[in-house]
């Protein structure tokens, strides 16, 4: 395990830049699970300590636990052998109810719209799309070390539980700007945005589990910052589902009716 970076009572925000304090330390096994078929149980400490800063100007939280791992090191402490039983839908629910959703969405557009799952894994939610109809549905996954990033834009890039993931949320963010057609599409991402009682729940909130890589944790507010820039819109279905948009599609009605997305 490479060693904590040195304690900081503050450090710039990864997103907005102010100056973030020291937020609390949690062990790199605090809140990871391990998933079997019905039930799931905690891990043992780990005796690391991972130190998290928040931001008063936008709400993020943050480690730079991680910000200096080679690949290696992520493949031999987070993305192991016991990655998918630690996050327990990666093996497909995940993947398999995105699908669903867009199927049943675009259904009768989905030979005429490109889709991009950026940050898949091993690609089960194009894989299914084209089995239901959508032969032009991709995979990128920049974390793979055979990764080809594909050439265009797309109608609909979908990014599912990978934002906090990201050491770099601004690298990231600026690729997935640069991979939809903002004239006709949009991005839909997935992470789960800090609960009202953050400040009480502090690092014991279920979603912060360095073990399995989550260094960032989005407000509405950091989480729009993000993507600032280009005149693009917000829609917040859930605590968990988030659409950034130009102007809301004609053809994207089955997602969301205009009147609330907003378009």
């Amino acid at each position: 395990m490479p060693d904590s970076p040195p304690p900081a009572p503050v450090r710039p925000c990864k997103i907005c830049g102010h100056d973030a304090p020291h937020f609390g330390r949690c062990d790199f096994h605090d809140n990871a699970r391990l998933n079997f078929g019905f039930y799931s149980r905690a891990i043992n400490k780990s005796g690391v300590m991972v130190d998290y800063h928040a931001c008063p100007q936008c709400g993020f939280v943050f480690t730079p636990f991680m910000d200096h791992w080679t690949p290696r090191q992520f493949a031999q402490l987070v993305y192991t052998r016991d990655y998918a039983r630690l996050d327990g839908s990666y093996n497909g629910a995940r993947a398999g109810k995105l699908a669903n959703i867009l199927t049943l969405a675009f259904d009768g557009m989905l030979d005429r719209l490109r889709f991009l799952d950026y940050g898949g894994g091993p690609g089960i939610t194009p894989a299914l799309m084209r089995a239901f109809g959508a032969p032009d549905a991709h995979n990128y996954d920049p974390y793979a070390s055979d990764a080809q990033r594909p050439q265009g834009r797309f109608n609909v890039v979908t990014c599912l539980e990978v934002l906090e993931h990201a050491t770099d949320p601004r690298a990231l963010a600026a690729d997935l700007l640069d991979l939809v057609d903002w004239d006709n599409g949009f991005l839909f991402v997935g992470t789960e945005f800090q609960p009202p009682d953050m400040a009480e729940q502090k690092l014991g909130w279920w979603y912060v589990t360095p073990r399995v890589g989550h260094v960032s944790l989005f407000t509405a507010s950091s989480f729009e910052r993000l993507f600032a820039g280009r005149d693009l819109r917000f829609f917040h279905a859930a605590g968990n589902v988030h659409i950034v948009f130009r102007q809301w599609p004609a053809w994207a009605q089955g997602l969301f009716p205009t009147d609330v997305a907003g378009g």
